[in-house]
């Protein structure tokens, strides 16, 4: 899927044949299944010239590392949903609460638990999640990072850096 936040209004939609125009934004989240088990990631980029170029933003890179270091055996969902949510409002971004914080993955790319204010699942050593991170303000604009993460005995391990 292909967003184009420097457009008003956007949404996570199919590529399209359209150009992408100069100095403009996207995102890009992918999905991508092997033998029946499913992994996804999402990235930020900012079109310069003919190329794109990754657009890491170092706030919402520590933002995200900062969101995915609490994902810890035992806890509760919607306890870790909301300190990621305060962690959000506290750095001076607002949610793209329309895409969620991520939900299990495995052999369907959308598998309980949901990162969502009504699940009450635990988090447990052996889960595989993705992690979805999308932020605005009104100095940066939008952007989007995402993870597929494995949850081991020790904690978080990226699977798709």
């Amino acid at each position: 899927m292909i967003a184009r936040p420097s457009e008003d209004p956007w949404a996570f939609s199919p590529p399209e044949e359209r150009p992408l125009t100069s100095s403009g934004s996207i995102i890009i989240h992918v999905s991508v299944e092997f033998e029946r088990y499913w992994a996804e990631g999402a990235r930020a980029f900012v079109v310069k010239g003919s190329a794109l170029e990754e657009s890491q933003h170092p706030e919402v890179k520590a933002l995200y590392e900062r969101i995915q270091e609490r994902m810890e055996n035992g806890k509760r969902i919607v306890l870790f949903r909301r300190e990621a949510l305060q962690r959000v409002k506290k750095a001076g971004f607002d949610i793209l609460s329309d895409y969620g914080l991520g939900q299990g993955i495995g052999l369907s790319p959308k598998e309980p638990p949901m990162i969502a204010r009504e699940d009450r699942s635990v988090l447990k050593a052996g889960m595989c999640l993705s992690l979805f991170l999308g932020v605005r303000n009104k100095e940066m604009g939008a952007t989007a990072m995402g993870e597929t993460i494995y949850l081991s005995r020790t904690g978080p391990e990226v699977l798709t850096r």
